[in-house]
């Protein structure tokens, strides 16, 4: 009996030893979760007419298609609304600034067919909407599409097909019934909502030019039409003119219930005046804002590493300021000058350590108007010495010391007996 024992050890060691090996595997193993639908829209920049083909979790329009894009859906009696949800079936009017692929991922909407689109028409101009199927025109009626890529107008008749996820116009009448065979259409589908004057203000008018003040630009739609309210449409910001490292941000935004939409103007280092036009199709305005110099002593506004530093013989250590205003920076050490940046706002120098001691590290800032001045205290010591290596063992590893301590003592116990 004595003579299995050991075999059977080694058996359950490698046994051990192969679990050990695999289990990181199994538990790193990722459960594979089912795809959903996904539906690719391509935008291109100015209008389009789309639909949902299908619907996410979240159907708000910020959350499908973005803040930068404009949707505003159609009702027969009130004229073009702004939806706060997206729905199946419904038409949507879309404007971008630039062209965008948008991805949408959810359910499918696969009940749209012909006899839908027809039993949910209402008097007057209806903006309809196609699932993610295509459906064919079965009646004697006209339906408008728009071609994006030609920017035009497109009209389908009996037997054509109105594709998946577009939107199309379809204008029904009492003196043209459903059943009737329609003629050329008299009018174009309903005027979208336009913005038709816009007014531009800055806050303050007059800031330093140093390179962080800014003035607050509000572009206000004043007068628009085929919309009930000013709200959902994009107005852009850009600058005309400047005299150099001014920054705009945001270049667009979206007007507010009060149509109002608001961008910032951040001052560059020179003097001069800025122009900011906001801009909605066809009607802009523009703002003036004056950058003024800078008349007070340059100011470090930001520094690292704090004081003191300390550091071992062998090691690089960055030292590194912010001012308020264009300067020229000297680097010293113990009162020698090292280099010298110019024309700066930012910067760093980066020293070795190799002398035991005690120094002195100074920046100093100056231009026209002042200097200001930061000052580290630097420790440089000897490195201790490495602390000798201990080997360590992986769990593997462990295992087999442990087995082949456990044949050891078997072996002995054999001897003995």
């Amino acid at each position: 009996m004595r003579k299995n024992v050991i075999p059977k050890m080694l058996s359950c060691l490698v046994a051990i030893a192969v679990l050990v090996i695999i289990l990181p595997c199994i538990a790193e193993a990722s459960v594979v979760e089912p795809m959903e639908y996904g539906w690719r829209i391509y935008l291109e920049d100015g209008v389009d007419y789309l639909s949902m083909p299908v619907i996410p979790d979240d159907v708000t329009p910020d959350a499908v298609f973005g803040s930068d894009v404009e949707i505003f859906g159609y009702e027969p009696e009130t004229g073009y609304i702004m939806p706060t949800v997206l729905e199946e079936g419904k038409g949507y009017f879309v404007r971008c600034l630039e062209p965008k692929t948008v991805d949408v991922r959810g359910t499918n909407v696969e009940s749209i067919t012909w006899a839908t689109v027809k039993a949910n028409l209402q008097l007057g101009w209806n903006l309809v909407g196609i699932g993610k199927t295509d459906v064919t025109i079965e009646d004697d009626i006209e339906a408008i599409g728009w071609d994006a890529v030609e920017d035009k107008w497109i009209t389908l008749g009996k037997g054509d097909t109105l594709q998946r996820g577009s939107a199309y116009w379809i204008e029904l009448s009492l003196s043209a019934p459903l059943a009737a065979e329609v003629s050329a259409q008299q009018q174009p589908p309903p005027a979208p909502p336009e913005v038709t004057e816009i007014v531009v203000t800055s806050d303050p008018t007059n800031i330093l030019a140093d390179g962080s003040s800014t003035s607050n630009i509000t572009a206000t739609v004043t007068e628009w039409e085929n919309v009930a309210s000013p709200v959902w449409f994009i107005i852009a910001f850009e600058v005309l003119s400047e005299p150099g490292g001014v920054s705009l941000y945001p270049e667009f935004d979206m007007t507010d219930v009060n149509g109002n939409a608001y961008s910032t103007l951040t001052a560059g280092l020179t003097a001069g005046t800025v122009v900011v036009k906001a801009v909605r199709g066809e009607a802009y305005n523009t703002t003036s804002i004056l950058l003024t110099t800078l008349t007070t002593p340059p100011n470090i506004t930001f520094f690292t590493p704090a004081s003191p530093v300390n550091d071992t013989v062998g090691n690089w250590e960055t030292f590194t300021i912010t001012v308020n205003q264009q300067v020229n920076v000297s680097w010293y050490l113990n009162d020698s000058l090292l280099f010298t940046n110019r024309s700066v706002t930012d910067t760093k120098y980066s020293l070795h350590a190799e002398v035991v001691g005690e120094h002195n590290v100074s920046a100093i800032a100056t231009n026209q108007n002042g200097r200001d001045m930061q000052t580290w205290i630097w420790y440089v010591t000897t490195a201790p010495p490495t602390p000798a290596q201990i080997p360590t063992l992986m769990p593997i590893g462990i295992i087999a010391l442990v087995g082949l301590l456990v044949l050891v003592a078997l072996s002995r116990i054999k001897r003995k007996t």
